[in-house]
């Protein structure tokens, strides 16, 4: 009686340890004041008979389609304010590997049938963002990169958005969600113009526990509004000009002068955005500067030489 009733706590034990929320799969970070993250973890378990040319290729179509469909300029702005971003990172398993390698991670296994167990061309639990737990299903290779922006939606905590009508024995997909103008939703279809809405960023944040308008009403203008690098007086320091007209800065200007400027080094090609806080934080993509900076960013980056760079003091990347 004993070692049954031991046999069971530990049964009871191993299921606990193993349904703890781990650290990460779908976050949403404050990256600046008015700037959120949303990142999200997956792993792919592909089956042994697939190639490692088709697992290449399915996963950069995916990973594709999901920054397609869900970096757009719908879903990346809230209140008309604050931006978003979407970040899908996606790893392979080695064939030693199993999900439980990847606790990090939604963990979805990639079959060569059309149809998994359940009937379906691919599924997903659904989860909500930053509660740390995971989402899992079967997906075939088969199927789209909007199809698996679909289901990557499930693991941000977002419903399916259609239902089906029988008329003469024949399933009528009906979109529960239809759009009068402009793209239609993913959660709704995934054929044809479709997209993350605005709709489901404000969701998504929502489940996450952040509510977008007091975050509009705390920071009516977000940091990158005073951006306005021409309006500091750069005549009074030493520079020198390039053949192709260049000013390089050579004296180390006060951070907190700099606030709100794009600043760079003549070689170093990283480009760095002053906080408030007089630091400098990587800008890594032109994407990013176009969406924080305006389409003439470029136009106003400060140069400076490379060892006044470098003695500046550095913060999270943008």
């Amino acid at each position: 009686m004993r070692k049954r009733i031991l046999i069971s706590l530990l049964i009871i034990l191993m299921f606990l340890i193993y349904c703890q929320p781990a650290d990460a799969k779908t976050t949403i970070e404050n990256r600046l004041d008015c700037f959120y993250l949303i990142k999200v973890n997956i792993a792919f378990d592909f089956a042994d008979d697939i190639s490692e040319s088709q697992i290449k290729t399915k996963t950069n179509q995916w990973l594709n389609s999901m920054d397609v469909v869900w970096n757009n300029d719908q879903s990346t702005q809230l209140n008309n304010q604050c931006q978003v971003k979407y970040e899908f990172i996606a790893n392979v398993l080695k064939p030693d590997q199993t999900c439980q390698d990847y606790p990090d991670a939604h963990c979805f296994s990639v079959i060569k049938d059309k149809y998994n167990s359940r009937g379906n061309i691919a599924d997903a639990q659904i989860i909500n963002p930053n509660s740390g737990y995971s989402s899992w299903g079967d997906w075939s290779i088969n199927i789209s990169g909007n199809t698996a922006a679909h289901e990557i939606g499930h693991t941000m905590g977002l419903y399916d958005e259609y239902s089906y009508q029988i008329v003469d024995d024949s399933k009528i997909h009906v979109n529960d969600n239809y759009q009068s103008i402009g793209s239609q939703s993913i959660m709704a279809q995934t054929w044809g113009d479709v997209a993350g809405l605005a709709e489901h960023t404000e969701k998504i944040m929502s489940l996450a526990g952040i509510n977008t308008m007091e975050v509009s009403a705390a920071t009516p203008q977000n940091e990158f509004s005073e951006f306005e690098p021409k309006s500091i007086n750069l005549k009074l320091h030493n520079f020198y000009s390039t053949p192709d007209g260049q000013n390089i800065y050579l004296d180390k200007i006060k951070p907190e002068l700099l606030k709100g400027s794009l600043i760079k080094g003549q070689t170093d090609p990283a480009v760095y955005y002053v906080d408030k806080q007089g630091q400098l934080r990587w800008v890594k993509s032109e994407q990013t500067a176009q969406q924080l900076f305006g389409r003439d960013w470029s136009q106003n980056i400060i140069w400076f030489s490379d060892a006044i760079i470098y003695s500046y003091d550095f913060s999270q990347e943008v």
